[in-house]
């Protein structure tokens, strides 16, 4: 069997690389037309730094990732981000993320209100999704990332702190990207809660199960940042922790029900 694979980014050499694993006695030709393997992924030394001119960094929720870097033998190569801070550089400054944000979606009132990143009126615009409704998905209930964070959070949201951490992970354009495909929970969380500031404050206890660094969970001040490591779900079981978080809340709700029913009768 002849088989031609074309493109020879991350996803076409990964799938020379399995297909080949599978089926040893086939003929895998692939074809790339730029000079060199990668795709969008690539790194240059510039001085005494090292600058990525593509995605740098990838959840570890998307545990196939992991599985190819240790398929490849490159597991020790590896590097968890263990200072729980980044900053985007903006007209001139460094700004660091506010505290508290998961994904550049801020958590907390008084991090993201001292933030030097986001102006006044962006920090508004950012604070009426409290008020909005879910975003109207399309037909197979999916919206790119870009479209759906620009509803919700604004544009100055998602060109300073929305945009800069994604490109990071997909180094694509993220109005192109499919939130369905990437990001599923923060769908689940817009539809339970009604939108985006609700759910992420509500969810936030969570989240440290959900795959997040220390610094959303207040171990460190300062922003979050992607990270790799041990204790980090998969998408298969945040779904699965927030359909148990869905069940505990209704079983409150049926108990504080309960609860309202007999003093009223006892009052009667």
């Amino acid at each position: 069997m002849n088989v031609t694979i074309v493109g020879g980014g991350l996803t076409g050499l990964t799938a020379a690389y399995y297909l080949g694993r599978a089926k040893p006695d086939w003929t895998i030709t692939l074809y790339e037309q730029a000079p060199r393997f990668g795709g969008k992924i690539q790194t240059q030394r510039v001085d005494d730094f090292v600058v990525e001119l593509g995605p740098d960094s990838y959840l570890g929720r998307k545990t196939e990732m992991t599985d190819l870097v240790y398929d490849l033998g490159l597991g020790d190569t590896l590097v968890s981000n263990e200072t729980g801070q980044a900053f985007v550089y903006d007209k001139g400054s460094i700004h660091p993320i506010p505290g508290g944000s998961i994904m550049g979606i801020p958590t907390e009132m008084m991090p993201f209100v001292k933030a030097t990143l986001i102006s006044w009126p962006g920090k508004l615009r950012a604070g009426l999704d409290y008020f909005k409704k879910p975003y109207q998905l399309d037909k197979n209930g999916d919206v790119s990332i870009g479209h759906f964070f620009q509803y919700h959070l604004g544009q100055e949201m998602m060109d300073k702190l929305i945009e800069p951490l994604l490109a990071g992970i997909y180094g694509g354009d993220i109005y192109k990207i499919s939130l369905l495909s990437t990001f599923p929970h923060f769908i689940q969380v817009e539809q339970k809660y009604g939108n985006m500031v609700k759910g992420m404050m509500a969810a936030k206890m969570g989240h440290s199960k959900a795959g997040v660094s220390k610094a959303a969970k207040g171990a460190v001040a300062e922003g979050d940042v992607p990270r790799a490591g041990k204790g980090i779900m998969t998408d298969r079981q945040f779904e699965s922790h927030e359909a148990k978080s869905t069940k505990a809340q209704a079983d409150m709700a049926s108990r504080k029900r309960g609860l309202l029913l007999n003093l009223v009768c006892s009052a009667s």
